[in-house]
C-alpha cells in the first residue's frame, strides 16, 4: 500500500507485489520500490522501467536497494553494486572496494549521492558533494567499523560499531547528537532528513534532533 499524493502511478506497487513476501520497501522522489524475499526487485512511479537495474550475469537476487532522484541503485547477492539507466543520468563513479573487503553489503542514496559500506564495515560515498555529503569522517572514539547508514537529499549519516555517530552534508551536519538517555549505552541506528535526523539506541530509546 502506497500512502500519499498518487503522482506518477506510484500507487500501482501495490498491484505490482501482490502475492508476494515483501521483506523491504523504499520511496524516492517519484518512485515507490519493494524487494521480495527471493531477492526481486520491484518498482513503479515516473519511467519506471528504467528505473530498474539488470542483475549482473553471475547474480541470483538483490540485497538492497534505494531510489536517489532519478533511479535505484542496488546491490546483487555478488556484493557489486549496480545503477539503473536513470540513476546513472547522474554519472556516478565506480566504487573500489578496500583492501580486504569482498563485497557491498548495504546503501542508501540522498538526492545525487549515496553512500555504501563494505563487508568490513568501510563507508563509500559518491555523487555530488556540494554540500558536503561524501566527506565520510574517519571512525573515532573506539569504533572500528560502520554499522549503519543513511543518506537523503544532500545530507548523510553513520554509525559505529561503538555507538559514535557522524553527519555530514547540509544542515544534519551542523546539528551534534544529544546525549544518551538512562539504559543507553550507545546509538545503534541513524536516519538522515533535510533539516533534522533520528536516533535509535540499543536501549530502544529514540532520539530527534
Amino acid at each position: 500500500m502506497v500512502i500519499g499524493l498518487e503522482l506518477n502511478n506510484q500507487q500501482e506497487i501495490t498491484d505490482a507485489t501482490r502475492g508476494k513476501k515483501i521483506v523491504a520497501v523504499r520511496t524516492g522522489a517519484s518512485h515507490a520500490g519493494a524487494r521480495d524475499a527471493d531477492g526481486v526487485l520491484y518498482a513503479r512511479g515516473y519511467d519506471w522501467e528504467s528505473a530498474l537495474p539488470r542483475l549482473p550475469a553471475n547474480a541470483a537476487k538483490w540485497v538492497d536497494f534505494d531510489f536517489d532522484a532519478n533511479g535505484i541503485i542496488a546491490i546483487a547477492d555478488t556484493g557489486v553494486i549496480v545503477h539503473s539507466a536513470r540513476s546513472s543520468i547522474t554519472g556516478y563513479p565506480a566504487l573500489d572496494l578496500n583492501a580486504g573487503a569482498t563485497k557491498f553489503v548495504r546503501v542508501e542514496a540522498g538526492w545525487s549521492h549515496y553512500v555504501a559500506i563494505d563487508d568490513l564495515g568501510n563507508a563509500y560515498a559518491a555523487g555530488t558533494n556540494t554540500e558536503g555529503q561524501l566527506d565520510t569522517p574517519p571512525l573515532r572514539n573506539g569504533g572500528t567499523r560502520f554499522v549503519d547508514i543513511s543518506a537523503k537529499f544532500h545530507s548523510t549519516g553513520l554509525v559505529d560499531d561503538a555507538g559514535n555517530v557522524y553527519v555530514v552534508g547540509w544542515t544534519p551536519g551542523t546539528l551534534p547528537p544529544p546525549a544518551l538517555r538512562d539504559g543507553g549505552t550507545k546509538f545503534t541506528d541513524i536516519e538522515v532528513g533535510t533539516r533534522h535526523y533520528s536516533l535509535f539506541d540499543d536501549a530502544g530509546n529514540v532520539y530527534h534532533v
